[in-house]
């Protein structure tokens, strides 16, 4: 049985590190810095277990400035295609919603982009950043919600 788990700092978020560093630093070649930063400690992070009780996925929710933002979402390469990354996000998004949160932030690349909007949120603004990715800031509130994993 597939399994979700959310994490606070006191609980440590080791297993969560262990599966970003793994995606955005060793295949996708971002600095360990961008993978671990000052949120880390106040963030609510979440791991996704698979059928054989494997961590394969992982993301955090972090109130910023009274905004929540869902950001460091990862699925192991060999785990991508069934819906683990989905289920990271729904996680975070029901619970903003259950805490009566209005609205969700998120900053996809054009990789996620579109994954993102599957779900239901909708581009705000493209962002470049000074090494010229592509940033596009993402909105989500509770109408907009696509109910249907992955449709």
């Amino acid at each position: 049985m597939v399994e979700g788990k959310f994490l606070r700092s006191e609980d440590g978020f080791s297993d969560s590190l262990k599966i970003r560093k793994k995606v955005f630093v060793e295949e996708m070649g971002f600095t360990v810095e961008s993978v671990m930063d000052e949120w880390d400690s106040i963030a609510e992070h979440v791991i996704v277990y698979n059928e054989e009780h494997k961590i394969v996925a992982a993301g955090r929710l972090t109130l910023m400035d009274k905004q929540f933002w869902i950001s460091q979402v990862a699925v192991l390469k060999e785990e991508r295609g069934k819906y683990y990354g989905d289920f990271v996000v729904r996680m975070l998004v029901d619970r903003v919603f259950r805490n009566n949160g209005q609205e969700i932030w998120v900053k996809a690349d054009e990789n996620t982009f579109l994954f993102f909007a599957k779900i239901g949120f909708t581009a705000i603004e493209n962002v470049p950043d000074e090494k010229e990715y592509k940033w596009v800031i993402m909105n989500l509130n509770k109408c907009n919600l696509f109910k249907k994993c992955g449709k």
